[in-house]
């Protein structure tokens, strides 16, 4: 799967369950690695960094979840085969 193709999925079920989520169109004038979604909840913010079936993680990117991560945020990277797990945050921080 594409990464294209997990974020129209991902998307679909933010939207499924009502959660406001942002993209940067066009990262080419953004800071290095920041995640591709950020996800917010009435109980929960979450950092996604996508990555396709044969995507590769960057040190920045790496970086970025995990500063995040000991800053107490809640930040992961989801490839297709972590799908239902970010689902199971997603209906977490939509408190479904």
């Amino acid at each position: 799967m594409k990464e294209s193709e997990l974020q129209t999925k991902v998307i679909q079920t933010c939207n499924w369950y009502g959660l406001r989520y942002y993209h940067t169109f066009d990262s080419r004038h953004s800071a290095a690695g920041f995640p591709d979604l950020v996800i917010v909840g009435p109980y929960g913010v979450l950092f996604v960094e996508l990555k396709g079936t044969k995507g590769v993680l960057s040190p920045q990117q790496a970086a970025w979840i995990d500063e995040l991560q000991v800053a107490g945020s809640e930040a992961m990277v989801v490839r297709p085969h972590d799908f239902d797990d970010l689902v199971l945050h997603l209906k977490r921080i939509a408190g479904k």
